[in-house]
């Protein structure tokens, strides 16, 4: 947010804490105090080994017996043999749509890093919502990192996502 007055910072942290800073303004009127909140988000971690043959699923929290947590940040360490690429189909995918303004609030991204690169680029290009999960959707390498990150609204059944190793 940004006035005359003064100028808030806010951003999403992956640490333990988060610092917002105010700046006031030396124009406009003057204004007194203001309102923040924050929310903490459970960050959960697994790691999926994906053997030579078969097929590993990786679900979203409480799948299929319960609608997944609300606030949550979920990732997914998936690793395939030395040499292999994987492959991600959906098997059932049910996360909180777009809202009528095209905001995103509940959504799944893989992504991978390049050679030589310590960036990640999402496979597919974009994240996955609603019902709408990745199909034949293959990585470059045999390690990819899948982030499920839920807001505080509404929660659905979730996702089941197989991956296979491929050559």
């Amino acid at each position: 947010m940004k006035a005359d007055s003064g100028f808030v910072s806010i951003a999403v942290s992956y640490a333990y804490f988060q610092i917002v800073r105010f700046v006031t303004g030396t124009r406009g009127p003057s204004y007194q105090g203001f309102n923040i909140s924050a929310t903490a988000l459970a960050r959960v971690e697994t790691r999926i080994k994906v053997p030579v043959t078969g097929k590993v699923f990786i679900t979203s929290p409480n799948f299929p017996v319960a609608n997944y947590f609300v606030n949550r940040d979920t990732i997914y360490f998936v690793e395939g043999p030395a040499g292999v690429r994987l492959e991600f189909n959906t098997v059932a995918f049910d996360v909180q749509a777009l809202d009528i303004f095209g905001g995103l609030h509940d959504f799944v991204t893989i992504a991978e890093s390049s050679v030589g690169s310590s960036s990640m680029e999402l496979i597919g290009g974009r994240p996955f919502y609603d019902t709408q999960g990745p199909n034949q959707l293959r990585s470059r390498h045999n390690y990819v990192i899948i982030v499920f990150k839920s807001d505080d609204f509404l929660t659905l059944r979730g996702f089941n996502i197989s991956a296979e190793s491929v050559h």
